[in-house]
């Protein structure tokens, strides 16, 4: 529900045709509305695409098992995971809660049948030897890229999933 989701719907909504888009958020109540009332999400857009919004925080197993209860578990065929506690200062203020935010372990178990495109940070790097490729070292700057580390392991390195990932 921050900038950057805001603009990845945006952009779904433009070139996804007769489709679901599952929306979900936790803490932006304003989100709906902000979408809803953005040019992109015009008539056209509307007649296209099914948006549907969620609400759900990610760090509550109960919320999660609702709402894949409410939406026939689960319900999409593809997961762009781009939730975060992302301000650095947050996450070293608040370490346990910037782990249960970035890092949300059940709500990642519950989508092992679905492909899953994890957003990490450029901060799982020292800053030293940019550009980064995939043989570059993690050297994680601060607790937030400590904790996206942590989601792109979750993710990558889970054993029981049966669909790819990727961060």
């Amino acid at each position: 529900s921050g900038y950057l989701g805001q603009h990845f719907l945006y952009s779904l909504l433009q070139n996804v045709k007769d489709d679901d888009i599952y929306a979900l958020f936790s803490s932006n109540n304003d989100f709906q509305s902000s979408v809803t009332s953005h040019p992109v999400f015009n008539h056209e857009n509307k007649k296209r695409v099914n948006l549907i919004f969620a609400k759900v925080d990610l760090t509550n197993e109960l919320d999660i098992d609702t709402f894949f209860r409410e939406h026939s578990d689960p319900p999409f065929y593809i997961c762009f995971h781009i939730a975060a506690l992302s301000s650095p200062k947050d996450c070293h203020e608040n370490e346990t809660k910037a782990r249960l935010v970035n890092v949300p372990i059940y709500f990642f178990e519950k989508l092992r049948h679905v492909p899953i495109v994890g957003l990490s940070t450029d901060q799982v790097y020292c800053g030293a030897k940019a550009p980064y490729d995939d043989s570059s070292i993690p050297s994680p700057v601060n607790i937030y890229g400590q904790t996206k580390l942590e989601m792109e392991h979750a993710i990558l390195h889970d054993d029981l999933r049966t669909k790819p990932a990727i961060c």
